[in-house]
């Protein structure tokens, strides 16, 4: 699986409101794979520009803030029987 397919993967199942863990080896994999390209991996409107995973961050989240997506906890619920992700902001 390529770092592209495994990050879509996360922004469908973030976007569906569904289990949004990705296999551990194969985030491992993408790592490695992307980390040597540095920038060169943004070119083509892919991945956005690198956002500072949190303190502590497990792989996945900083796979993912590497391939410029944010990964604010969110909360699912359901409105007019339609699913919606709000974020959950901690003050």
């Amino acid at each position: 699986m390529t770092a592209g397919t495994l990050v879509h993967t996360w922004d469908l199942a973030r976007a569906a409101g569904i289990d949004e863990r990705l296999d551990e080896t194969a985030v491992l994999r993408a790592q490695q794979a992307v980390e040597p390209l540095g920038d060169a991996i943004r070119a083509g409107n892919t991945f956005g520009p690198a956002v500072e995973p949190p303190a502590g961050a497990d792989a996945q989240t900083r796979l993912l803030c590497y391939l410029g997506r944010s990964v604010e906890a969110f909360a699912y619920g359901r409105i007019d029987n339609k699913t919606v992700a709000v974020e959950v902001v901690a003050y």
